[in-house]
């Protein structure tokens, strides 16, 4: 497992909230509908967990919620936060639990830091073994074909620059991605700065996966895949169509939303 999960962002989890705003917290919102939908029923676990804001949430929804995340920072903020709720540090390919949940979620392309198939294998095994037969397993990850559009082709040639205003401090954030093609990896060159002085640079990798690519590890990890969607996005509202079902459409988005239940 790459560790490049430990990464400035997740050290510093009051400039993750900042950076990852999500004020009417529609992700947890999404997740929310979603077990709503799936007829989830039992304890739910948040891998990748981050603040803590979706779990919290829906243990305010009645839902008993497990929460792991490999940061101790984001841990620790997300207990200090959300007292409710049940949190602890581990690794999505080797917790260990000794119970089966309903469902699985994992948000904020989390899953992307699986970056052999191998890894992506052994972490989708890992939650197969730990869900209830029919169990439903929500995904939220980057989106391998967008860099194929002129959007995705947009991000990777430009510069994207950020600054906000953190503990009375201005601390800008400047990404620039490139693709490494012959392993599917997307890399971001994250730049840091504070006050306007260079703080620190990362090298930071994701995994991009496409739909039948998704589709097969899921087969082969012992999971039927139900539905693969991008839009609405993931971090906004009204996640099913006025008859109830999920939306559908060409995968064009950023975000890419895989649903699968364990066979």
């Amino acid at each position: 497992m790459s560790k490049n999960a430990d990464t400035f962002l997740h050290s510093n989890p009051g400039l993750y909230q900042i950076f990852k705003s999500d004020p009417n917290l529609n992700m947890a919102k999404r997740v929310h509908e979603l077990l709503i939908w799936g007829q989830a029923s039992g304890t739910i676990l948040d891998v990748g967990c981050g603040l803590g804001n979706e779990a919290g949430y829906l243990t305010d929804q009645g839902y008993k919620v497990i929460g792991i995340d490999k940061s101790l920072a984001m841990i620790s903020w997300a207990k200090e936060h959300h007292i409710n709720t049940v949190f602890c540090a581990a690794d999505q390919t080797s917790f260990q639990f000794d119970c089966f949940f309903a469902a699985i979620y994992s948000v904020g392309s989390s899953f992307l830091y699986n970056i052999s198939n191998e890894e992506a294998i052994c972490t989708l095994q890992n939650f197969r073994k730990h869900l209830k037969k029919d169990g439903m397993l929500y995904l939220d990850i980057r989106n391998g074909m967008f860099f194929f559009t002129p959007e995705g082709q947009r991000w990777l040639a430009e510069e994207l620059v950020r600054s906000v205003v953190y503990r009375g401090r201005s601390v800008q954030l400047r990404t620039q991605f490139s693709l490494e093609w012959n392993h599917q990896l997307l890399l971001r060159d994250y730049c840091w700065l504070i006050d306007g002085e260079f703080h620190q640079c990362e090298h930071l990798k994701h995994r991009l996966f496409f739909p039948k690519e998704i589709e097969l590890l899921l087969s082969i990890s012992g999971f039927k895949m139900l539905k693969v969607f991008g839009i609405p996005a993931p971090s906004s509202s009204g996640f099913l169509s006025e008859n109830n079902q999920l939306f559908e459409g060409p995968l064009t988005n950023p975000r890419m939303q895989v649903i699968a239940v364990a066979a």
